[in-house]
């Protein structure tokens, strides 16, 4: 990347953008990320000079992340890929650049269910079997018993 060629510059972001759509519900996530997340991101930067970075588009020199602790050091934070974008600035003194070009997302047709999984544009989508806890389960009724839910 160009911009690490500078050497205050810490951390690079893209924004984010949707493609691939093939159903409604895909379209609908797709123009979420390119009008709301995507402008967001940009608008941020340019008028309010606020960083706001996405991990599944930074890119960080490996020893600017270990300065910062690794990745280990955000294992307990929920937004940790923000907190590094704020670390960045903060901790190490840096700059974290707003690349020109889009990540894009892809937001295939697929269907979601507790069964399935599902592989979209080389990113694995897999989700496990759902079973509700005990405390969950009606046994007393034999409208909501079933055998699926005594396995």
């Amino acid at each position: 990347m160009a911009a690490f060629e500078d050497p205050s510059v810490g951390c690079v972001t893209h924004p984010v953008a949707g493609l691939g759509e093939k159903t409604f519900g895909s379209l609908l996530d797709n123009l979420h990320l390119s009008s709301s997340a995507a402008a967001g991101m940009i608008a941020a930067k340019h008028v309010a000079d606020r960083d706001i970075v996405v991990g599944k588009s930074m890119a960080l020199r490996r020893e600017d992340v270990e300065a910062l602790g690794g990745f280990f050091s955000v294992k307990d934070v929920l937004a940790e890929d923000y907190v590094i974008g704020q670390w960045v600035t903060r901790k190490l003194g840096k700059r974290v650049v707003l690349a020109h070009t889009p990540s894009s997302t892809c937001r295939c047709a697929r269907a979601w269910t507790p069964s399935s999984s599902a592989t979209c544009a080389g990113a694995s989508f897999t989700a496990q079997r759902y079973r509700p806890p005990r405390t969950w389960r009606r046994r007393s009724s034999t409208r909501f018993h079933s055998r699926r839910w005594a396995r």
